[in-house]
C-alpha cells in the first residue's frame, strides 16, 4: 500500500479534466481486458468445427490429420457373410490391442478405443445377421446370415454392451461437426453425415499395436 501512495497523491493533485480522462482510460482498459478474456474463453471451449474459417487455427498441431470425404460403400451396408472378411480386416491381427508389461514383468493387453469401437460394430453386425438368419429359417427361406463364431465373446448378450460403449464413446468425443441435410433419392431431406471431415491417421494406431507385439516376439525368440 505504501508503494501506491505516490501514485494516489498524484491522482488527487490532478485537475478534474485529468481525473475524468484517467477514469475513462481505466474503464476502457478494463472493458478491453474483459472482452479479450471472453473471446479467449469462447475460442477455448468452442469446437474448431463450429468456428468460421477465419477463426480456425492455420497450423495443424498434428501433421497426421487429413481430410476424408465420407461416402456410401455398399459392401459395408450388407449383412451377407461374403463381406465378413472385409469387416474383420478392419482390425489388425493383434485385435487392436497394445501389448504392455508391468513392473513385475506380467503381460497385459491394453485396448485402443478406436479398435474397441470397431469391434463393437462388428459384434452388432453379427448379432443382426443372426436375427435375420432366424427370421429366414422361420419363413422357410435360405439363411442369409449364417452362423458366426464369437470366440471368447460368445455371450449372446455381449452385443448389448457394445451399444452402451458406443453411446459413452460418442458422448466423450463430443464431436461438434455440423452436418447439413441433403436430399435423398426420393427428394426428401435427410442428415446422413456424409460430409468432409478432418480425420486422424488410423495407420499410426495400427502400427502402434502391431509393433508392440513384434517387439515381444523378438524378445521371446
Amino acid at each position: 500500500m505504501e508503494n501506491c501512495q505516490p501514485w494516489l497523491q498524484e491522482m488527487a493533485s490532478t485537475t478534474p479534466a485529468a481525473k475524468h480522462f484517467s477514469v475513462r482510460f481505466i474503464l476502457a482498459l478494463s472493458l478491453s481486458i474483459i472482452a479479450t478474456l471472453l473471446i479467449l474463453i469462447y475460442l477455448w471451449f468452442t469446437p474448431f468445427s463450429l468456428l468460421p474459417p477465419s477463426l480456425k487455427p492455420t497450423s495443424d498441431p498434428n501433421p497426421a490429420n487429413h481430410l476424408v470425404l465420407f461416402s456410401e460403400h455398399d459392401e459395408y451396408e450388407n449383412l451377407s457373410h461374403s463381406y465378413d472378411a472385409l469387416w474383420n480386416s478392419l482390425l489388425p491381427q493383434t485385435g487392436g490391442f497394445v501389448l504392455r508389461f508391468d513392473e513385475n514383468g506380467t503381460r497385459h493387453d491394453y485396448g485402443i478405443s478406436m479398435y474397441h469401437s470397431l469391434h463393437c460394430l462388428i459384434m452388432m453386425r453379427s448379432a443382426i445377421q443372426g436375427l435375420y438368419g432366424d427370421i429366414e429359417k422361420l419363413n422357410g427361406g435360405e439363411n442369409m446370415a449364417g452362423d458366426h463364431d464369437h470366440g471368447e465373446h460368445g455371450d449372446p448378450m455381449h452385443w448389448l454392451h457394445c451399444f452402451d460403449y458406443l453411446r459413452q464413446t460418442i458422448l466423450c468425443a463430443a464431436d461438434g461437426t455440423i452436418e447439413p441435410p441433403r436430399k435423398n433419392s426420393h427428394g426428401k431431406e435427410n442428415v446422413d453425415g456424409m460430409i468432409e471431415r478432418e480425420c486422424r491417421d488410423p495407420g499410426l494406431l495400427w502400427k502402434l499395436s502391431v509393433d508392440s507385439y513384434e517387439v515381444e516376439k523378438k524378445l521371446r525368440d
